[in-house]
């Protein structure tokens, strides 16, 4: 399952404090968040929207999404021949690199996040981690696409 936070822009409020609640200093602007998801077989959506000064940590500890799938694993669970028992398959959750979902993933069922590695700007990857890097970025590519897909949303009359 791949998840993206996005930020759509908002029209600026004369609130003060609905200023503070949506503006990102990431964005740089007053935005609105949402939690975007592709799983591999296609199917993609959002979750709500979260005002823009969330920070990723907040975001993926509340957002109830991890929640979800932590209760999903638990239900779709995987006999094991070998052990003669019922397995956990465990959610690999696709990330951006810098994405701040490692340890509330880990926390709701032991969901696992992949995410490309990093390296200083003026280093290149060697071997296996470019292997590594470009495997990630092959399969987040899908997620570009639903990111653009909800971005184009609108009320529908």
């Amino acid at each position: 399952l791949q998840h993206a936070v996005n930020a759509r822009a908002e029209e600026t409020s004369s609130d003060a404090s609905l200023q503070r609640v949506t503006y990102s200093d990431y964005y740089g602007e007053n935005c609105f968040k949402a939690g975007i998801f592709c799983q591999m077989c296609g199917w993609l959506g959002n979750d709500d929207f979260w005002g823009g000064g969330v920070s990723d940590s907040n975001y993926n500890l509340n957002a109830g999404y991890l929640k979800d799938q932590e209760e999903f694993q638990q239900k779709d669970l995987v006999f094991d021949e070998a052990n003669e028992e019922e397995k956990i398959v465990e959610f690999i959750n696709i990330l951006d690199r810098g994405y701040r979902a490692k340890f509330p993933a880990w926390s709701k069922g032991k969901q696992l996040a992949l995410q490309p590695p990093s390296s200083k700007s003026d280093q290149r990857f060697k071997g296996r981690t470019t292997v590594f890097a470009a495997t990630i970025a092959h399969d987040r590519s899908g997620n570009e696409r639903a990111v653009n897909v909800c971005k184009r949303s609108g009320l529908m009359k």
